[in-house]
């Protein structure tokens, strides 16, 4: 089930970090869209903070995926919140940044 994929992407993530190897953004915006499927957006905020800590800039797919995780979870106020951090990067918003603004209005 793609729902339960998250802890998997998670595991992968952490034995890459164990082999002294550094996840790169792909990696990392595999982990956060599989955490927004399972309904894991703490876990997929964690990710997207966590990419500052491996030195990696997060690109839109990153901040889309953690958007759309908050917004599916009614947490609107933290999904409006990670769309203005993606502009302080100077990072154009897409169609799909745009959804997930409007399905967080929409659910709170």
């Amino acid at each position: 089930e793609k729902s339960g994929q998250w802890a998997h992407a998670l595991a992968t993530l952490a034995a890459i970090r164990a082999s002294d190897m550094q996840p790169d953004v792909i990696s990392c915006n595999a982990a956060i869209s599989a955490c927004e499927k399972g309904g894991q957006w703490e876990r997929a905020i964690y990710l997207l903070t966590e990419m500052a800590r491996d030195s990696l800039q997060p690109d839109v797919i990153s901040f889309n995926a953690t958007m759309s995780a908050c917004a599916k979870r009614e947490q609107w106020e933290l999904a409006l919140a990670i769309f203005n951090d993606m502009q302080k990067c100077e990072l154009k918003p897409s169609v799909v940044s745009f959804g997930a603004v409007a399905t967080a209005y929409e659910k709170g």
